[in-house]
């Protein structure tokens, strides 16, 4: 999704191509391994230790979200990093 915004002016189609991705994948997501996450936290950890492994993740999530939300703006905006759709690259690379 990243390359499709490299090319300067970005083509009609690459940037169809960025929005079918991210509905896609929002999509994908949210149906597959987003829910999964809540079931193995619970799952896998023995007994007692499942109110705390699920309090633990549950912080970690909301900071991870809070700590990408906070910084995305500063890294797609021009007076700041202007990565624009460059930024995948980071999110992809995190993600790998």
């Amino acid at each position: 999704m990243a390359g499709l915004g490299v090319p300067r002016p970005v083509p009609n189609a690459n940037k169809s191509g960025m929005v079918g991705m991210l509905l896609l994948f929002g999509a994908g997501f949210g149906l597959g391994w987003g829910p999964l996450t809540y079931v193995v936290v619970t799952e896998v950890p023995a007994l007692r230790l499942r109110d705390r492994s699920q309090r633990v993740s549950s912080l970690v999530n909301i900071f991870m979200n809070f700590l990408v939300n906070f910084t995305l703006p500063y890294l797609l905006n021009a007076p700041y990093a202007a990565l624009q759709s460059k930024v995948g690259f980071i999110f992809g690379t995190i993600a790998v």
